[in-house]
Order: structure tokens, then C-alpha cells, then sequence
């Protein structure tokens, strides 16, 4: 059960303040928006929603952090900020799946997260996760689909350049600039698999094979997968050893 369908039996944990609700709004908003190639009716990912249980285990992070931890530091608008862009490096580290447009409209929240963090108010990120699976899932679609137009249809003849770690890169500026990185991308895939003696058939197939399996497990995602990426990202402020781990992460971990 989600916390909009407790809202009415506990107000402490579920109501959202305005603030969070503009968040809200918001990230939903880009999630219909019409900026991006719609998704086939065969298959569309099923946002996730955080659960009663999260929001007393965010209440319980939050109140530890903040009082029991040996580094005093309050959760600000500063803070609030940091988690942010932690949150983002997690979700899209190598900057290949947002684009600046997404990061400038969901850059007007940065400051209201750490007021909704402390109160176990989880839609707001959780809205951020749903935003970022959903681009992953227009990436690898995209992918495929210049795969299954057969690869000799990409120019090879072009100077092209490409940046391995983009880590520190700029975000792309908008979706037809993230179609000429990702084309690039492909285009080196296929080149390295050329250079190892691998003909057109075979890579066509690996590529298929390995975007597929991103795109299944991208569709596979679960609330506890964006409950333990918040929390790490929160958690990380005061310590970047100090992390939360689902039960399913922590039953693999031990």
C-alpha cells in the first residue's frame, strides 16, 4: 500500500506540504510530457511508489542522522541541494540519459527535498527515479531501433569524436542532442567489436542481446531500488561509508 492510500489514516507520515507537492507536479509533469518519443503500448514502465514502511524508515534515517551521528549537520537547503546532485550522480552518472532541459525544471526543487526527507515525505524522489527510468528506457529504445535498421546504415565515415568518461561532462541539451551522442555510441561499440574480428551479424546480435537486458531490467524496477538510491544519497552527506541497504541488498550483501 502506498502513502497516497494511507493519507487519510496517517496524516503525520503521508501529507504532503505544498512545497513537496509542487515536486511533485512537477517531475509527473515531465514524465507526460510530449518532449520524448512515447513509449509502445506492448510494453510501459510501471512508476513506483513508496510505501508506509519507507517513510518511517526516512523519519527514523533522518532523526538519527541529524542527532545521534558524530558530524552535526543539519538538513538546509545547502544540504538539500547536495542531495540533489548525489541523487543525480547515482541515477545518471555518466550523464547519458537526462538532458539539461530535464536537470534546469527539476533544478527549481533542489532546496525542498531535505524539508520532505525529514518528515518521511519520499514522492519527490521517488518522482526523480520514475523520470530517470523512464529516459533510460527512451535510450535503449533508441539504441535498439539503429540496431535493428542494420548497422550499415550508420556513417563511418564521419570525424567523429567520442568522451569515454563522462562523469564531468555538460549535459546534453536536449533529446536531439543525446540522439547524436548515443549514435556515437553505438557507432564505437560496433567499431571495437569490428577491430576484434567480430562481423556484422554477430555484433548486431550482442548489441541486441546487451540493450534488451537493460531495457528487461529497467522495466523490472522496484520501489526499493529508488527507496535505497535516495537514501544513500541523503545518507552520503554525512558520511560516504555510511549507507542504507534494502533487504534484498542486504541479504546479497551478507
Amino acid at each position: 500500500m502506498t502513502i497516497a492510500e494511507n493519507s487519510m489514516q496517517r496524516p503525520s507520515l503521508t501529507s504532503l506540504t505544498r512545497k513537496a507537492g509542487a515536486v511533485t507536479a512537477l517531475a509527473l509533469g515531465l514524465l507526460v510530457s510530449g518532449a520524448y518519443a512515447k513509449i509502445d503500448d506492448s510494453a510501459r514502465y510501471e512508476p513506483v511508489a513508496p510505501t508506509i514502511d519507507q517513510a518511517r524508515a526516512n523519519i527514523l534515517i533522518a532523526r538519527q542522522l541529524q542527532f545521534t551521528h558524530f558530524r552535526n549537520l543539519g538538513i538546509s537547503d545547502e544540504l538539500s541541494g547536495d542531495v540533489f546532485d548525489a541523487y543525480l550522480n547515482y541515477l545518471d552518472s555518466q550523464r547519458i540519459y537526462l538532458t539539461q532541459e530535464d536537470i534546469d525544471a527539476l533544478s527549481r526543487v533542489k532546496k525542498h527535498l531535505g524539508s520532505a526527507l525529514k518528515t518521511g515525505q519520499l514522492q519527490p524522489g521517488f518522482d526523480i527515479y520514475n523520470l530517470v527510468q523512464q529516459r533510460v528506457i527512451e535510450r535503449l529504445k533508441f539504441a535498439l531501433g539503429l540496431i535493428d535498421n542494420g548497422i550499415e546504415q550508420l556513417d563511418f565515415t564521419a570525424d567523429d569524436r567520442i568522451r569515454v568518461d563522462r562523469s564531468e561532462a555538460p549535459w546534453e541539451a536536449n533529446q536531439a542532442a543525446l540522439d547524436e551522442l548515443w549514435t556515437k555510441r553505438i557507432k564505437n561499440a560496433v567499431l571495437a567489436q569490428r577491430l576484434n574480428g567480430a562481423d556484422d551479424d554477430a555484433i548486431e546480435e550482442t548489441l541486441r542481446r546487451r540493450y534488451e537486458g537493460q531495457l528487461k531490467r529497467a522495466y523490472q524496477a522496484r520501489s526499493e531500488d529508488a527507496f535505497q538510491a535516495y537514501m544513500n544519497a541523503f545518507t552520503g552527506m554525512w558520511d560516504p561509508h555510511t549507507s542504507y541497504f534494502s533487504p534484498r541488498t542486504s541479504e546479497n550483501f551478507n
